[in-house]
């Protein structure tokens, strides 16, 4: 008979690699990413746009064939800051 006590093997556990850190609660993690973004220099917009440039930012996703709104829109400004510089 074996007296010997089972010990846990930390490698045969499920769920996230060895030594990639604890998980955060999303509220942490979008906080942390927004700090990460800020500190590279990203800027942060929340803006509320009227029925006629929310129809017309639409417009424009769908003829550039953009995924996203926030695509759609570094578009639009990489577009302007473009025209202006010549």
């Amino acid at each position: 008979m074996n007296n010997f006590k089972k010990i846990p093997n930390k490698a045969n556990k499920g769920g996230r690699p060895a030594g990639s850190g604890q998980q955060l609660k999303p509220a942490a993690r979008l906080q942390k990413s927004r700090q990460a973004r800020a500190a590279a220099g990203a800027a942060r917009l929340d803006i509320t746009l009227n029925n006629l440039t929310a129809t017309a930012l639409e417009q424009l996703v769908s003829h550039w064939g953009c995924k996203t709104r926030k695509e759609a829109i570094e578009r639009a400004i990489t577009t302007a800051a473009a025209m202006i510089s010549r």
